[in-house]
């Protein structure tokens, strides 16, 4: 479903309306006693209690029809450290389906649900949580954001202080980027390139350094001067001794296998690479290529075939299927073996998913490995109801039914509106 942009008409509609819808869909929604506090005033007088309060603003943009959004509410929204955090902030909940309370979707960039969107208390954008994040990863954020370290006021301050400094000009192009604004980003934008054109302000000699900037140009929407500086990489490097080096030749194969399909270079590079973040990023593109694109694509020749009678050509594109699926297993086992810290959680989360979709095709040694990520993501975030979950799968799929249950339970405790979980503990436990 879209998303409304901000009219006149909805700040009006919502100065009438009040904070009476947002309660009842707490209320549906139950759950334990300690909620988040949510602003009860209209968006306006939100905005007037922040300047008033000097008390920063938090504003969660949610929907009925999102998953995702019933989950945050679920468990990081009645997560009691994370309602302790929130307790520094004014908070206000803004339904996306509920014409007259969306006062805000346009101004503040927000394009899909959950998003939670941080002002400073004179209603200034701040930062933005775009997307949903486990209970523990939202805590990081809450710090991170509570510290200042990558706000847009951090950010303004960083160029403030240091006028040569290419990145900060470009992280805050990002930032604004990503609240829906176009006309200082791309302002912000030009005085890198008028920087970089006179040959001087700050532009890099360090080949690692150099290859940042790149990575901040591309991110900023500056294609051309991107490409300057993996150019400049290149012939600075043309052996790849460097780090720098390497990075652009796996950024040129992933590029390649985009536009080709071809995952040869990018396979060639990343079996001779060692640096942890290269190897991550290469492999996770391999696996996306492999799952995302070829083993749909097999699936859809398969339904095509099947569809038309044709049986040896639907086994044929099944067969493509299972293997393009099992390529994308291997590589997401080499790219958990570097995934950093930040992405574990999550990306083992999805591994393990992944690999109990195909558990009829597992080898007894993908089933351990399976198991072996999911013990880690517990280890990581043991409170976090979905890696319960994804270990129950594991265990079950390697054979240890009593234990999944356990775990199935376990899951359904930390998170008791999770149907899916319950479903599929109701066919653990018919398997004993």
């Amino acid at each position: 479903m879209s998303l409304h942009a901000l009219t006149l008409a909805a700040v009006a509609a919502l100065a009438l309306a009040g904070g009476g819808p947002r309660q009842d869909a707490r209320e549906v929604r139950g759950g334990p006693e300690r909620r988040v506090d949510w602003f009860e005033g209209t968006f306006d007088e939100l905005l007037a209690a922040g300047r008033e309060s000097e008390r920063p603003i938090l504003v969660h943009f949610w929907a009925h029809w999102s998953e995702r959004s019933a989950r945050v509410e679920r468990t990081v929204l009645r997560d009691a450290e994370v309602l302790g955090r929130l307790d520094d902030y004014l908070c206000f909940s803004i339904d996306t389906d509920v014409h007259e309370l969306v006062p805000s979707t346009g101004r503040y960039g927000v394009t899909a649900v959950p998003c939670f969107v941080f002002l400073e208390p004179d209603g200034s954008p701040r930062d933005k949580l775009p997307t949903y994040l486990p209970t523990y990863r939202f805590l990081q954020e809450l710090e991170r954001i509570g510290r200042g370290q990558g706000t847009l006021p951090a950010l303004r301050a960083a160029i403030e202080r240091d006028g040569d400094d290419l990145i900060a000009p470009l992280e805050l192009a990002i930032a604004l980027r990503a609240f829906g604004q176009h006309e200082e980003p791309g302002l912000l934008v030009d005085s890198v390139r008028e920087r970089l054109e006179r040959g001087g302000g700050g532009e890099p000699r360090d080949l690692d350094a150099r290859w940042v900037l790149a990575q901040k140009l591309r991110d900023a929407r500056a294609p051309d001067l991107y490409e300057e500086q993996m150019a400049a990489i290149e012939r600075s490097d043309p052996e790849r001794k460097t780090r720098a080096g390497r990075a652009v030749a796996i950024e040129r194969a992933i590029a390649h296998l985009r536009e080709s399909l071809d995952e040869g270079p990018l396979r060639a590079l990343l079996e001779e690479e060692r640096d942890p973040e290269l190897c991550y990023q290469g492999w996770a593109w391999v696996r996306g290529l492999r799952r995302h694109y070829l083993a749909q694509k097999a699936a859809e020749r398969r339904e095509f075939h099947a569809g038309e009678g044709e049986e040896e050509q639907a086994a044929a594109a099944e067969a493509e299927r299972v293997e393009h699926e099992r390529a994308a297993r291997e590589a997401s086992r080499k790219a958990w073996a570097s995934a950093p810290d930040e992405f574990r959680g999550e990306f083992g989360d999805d591994l393990v998913r992944n690999h109990y979709a195909a558990r009829a095709q597992l080898s007894d040694e993908e089933r351990k490995f399976a198991l072996s990520v999911a013990e880690r993501i517990v280890a990581i975030a043991p409170r976090e109801a979905r890696y319960r979950d994804a270990y129950a799968c594991a265990l079950f799929a390697a054979g240890r039914i009593e234990r999944a249950i356990e775990q199935a339970r376990a899951s359904l405790e930390l998170d008791p509106g999770d149907e899916q979980v319950r479903a599929r503990l109701a066919e653990f436990e018919a398997a004993r």
